[in-house]
């Protein structure tokens, strides 16, 4: 189950901990108002995480940043096709540091402004999930119309009480 560019994160995570975990804390420590950008810039650096996944483990150790995942883009960002992953303006993959950093920063003002900061990104997030867990866990895989719609009508009217 740990192929690719999975296999070169973890590496490369094992190789450089001790690194990492130095930085990282220097960052969280200066307590700058930069944290979200510099965490996420560091955890760029790890080969495979894209800022979605680079925003997660920012949210993991720090509550700051967030992750825009396929579910989120879907609440937060409409208009973007979510079932092609992290749209084209956001991914970093060969970019040069200059562009991540702008790329970080819109990542961040997306977060902020249009989803509400990394708190409410957080707790919608995990109400969905349980949602989506909770009706698995009780109906399994979807076995009717009937059930889909079921179920979609308890996620809307969760995503109504999530968004008041």
């Amino acid at each position: 189950w740990i192929w690719g560019n999975k296999r070169t994160g973890i590496q490369y995570v094992r190789k450089n901990r001790r690194d990492l975990y130095t930085r990282m804390m220097r960052i969280i420590r200066s307590k700058k108002s930069s944290i979200s950008q510099d965490l996420i810039m560091l955890f760029l650096e790890v080969p495979g995480l894209g800022l979605p996944k680079a925003g997660f483990v920012c949210q993991l150790v720090a509550g700051k940043a967030g992750c825009l995942d396929v579910h989120n883009f879907r609440k937060y960002l409409p208009e973007v096709d979510a079932s092609k992953g992290t749209p084209s303006y956001l991914q970093t993959s060969g970019n040069s540091l200059a562009t991540k950093e702008k790329k970080a920063h819109v990542y961040l003002d997306i977060i902020e402004k249009k989803c509400g900061g990394t708190r409410k990104v957080w707790d919608n997030w995990c109400a969905h999930m349980s949602t989506c867990l909770m009706y698995t866990s009780v109906y399994g895989k979807t076995r009717s119309q009937h059930d889909l719609r079921l179920f979609q009508s308890v996620q809307s009217s969760c995503m109504k009480c999530q968004s008041k």
